[in-house]
């Protein structure tokens, strides 16, 4: 009953987020003059922006099986923006950025045969404000050759892809990572290290000053990335909680909550 407690309450949560909190409070506004703009400033932006919208699994390294291998539920990560890139969308916007973000998302995942899982993400956008536009879509497939569940050891590798739009800046990032979790009945300690490359654009179509020349408004990134996590099921009902690091420094912390059959 206590589980089922802390279950509703994380979905109540999480489903408080979904139909708008990701939008409390975040506005970066509309690009304005970008003369002071060197390529530092804009990779910063970019760089950071695709650390944030980068796919989330929430799941441990096990794979869900194909006799019925069904996980679906909510995510919410909360996104520690860096004092550096705030600083820059000030100068460019005019615009207080606030210093976390939190990123709903629609999370479902399939088990296959052979211990291969399939997962989707999905957070549609909710304003037609230019500088709250926030929505994003990924995918990844993931195998587990040592698959031993809820009893034991579990190691695997995950592929991932998302496509991703916040405010002015468009994002896809491909990522691998090897991905490992023990089993000790209805808790699963799990952890990652991988990396993403990352292709991000800023949209400079509306400022009132361009950059300057020879300043790119695109470019793509080798980023290391690595989460710990973990996960806990009572039945049908799952929980999980995650601290992702990035190697630029950024860093998110996240909860989902999902119905597992």
């Amino acid at each position: 009953m206590r589980f089922t407690k802390i279950f509703a309450a994380s979905v109540l949560g999480l489903s408080l987020a979904w139909s708008g909190g990701a939008h409390a409070g975040f506005d970066l506004g509309t690009l304005q003059s970008l003369a002071s703009m060197g390529q530092k400033d804009v990779d910063q932006v970019l760089e950071t922006i695709g650390e944030a919208m980068a796919y989330k699994a929430y799941m441990p390294a096990h794979s869900l099986g194909s006799a019925i291998g069904l996980d679906i539920g909510v995510d919410a990560s909360l996104i520690q923006t860096p004092a550096e890139f705030n600083t820059i969308i000030k100068t460019v916007t005019g615009k207080d950025v606030p210093g976390s973000i939190i990123l709903p998302h629609l999370n479902i995942h399939k088990g296959l045969p052979m211990n291969i899982d399939i997962g989707f993400t999905y957070l549609p956008n909710f304003s037609s404000v230019p500088g709250q536009k926030l929505e994003s879509i990924g995918f990844e497939g993931k195998w587990t050759p040592i698959n031993m569940g809820s009893a034991g050891l579990n190691l695997g590798g995950r592929l991932t892809y998302d496509t991703s739009t916040l405010a002015f800046v468009s994002v896809s990032t491909l990522g691998l990572e090897a991905v490992g979790s023990f089993g000790l009945g209805i808790i699963e300690p799990y952890a990652a290290l991988g990396i993403d490359e990352t292709s991000a654009t800023l949209n400079v179509s509306g400022a009132s000053v361009p950059l300057p020349a020879g300043v790119k408004a695109s470019g793509s990134y080798v980023i290391p990335k690595g989460h710990i996590g973990l996960a806990m099921k009572l039945m049908f009902i799952k929980l999980a909680g995650q601290f992702d690091f990035h190697g630029s420094g950024g860093t998110s912390v996240g909860l989902k909550a999902s119905l597992g059959f």
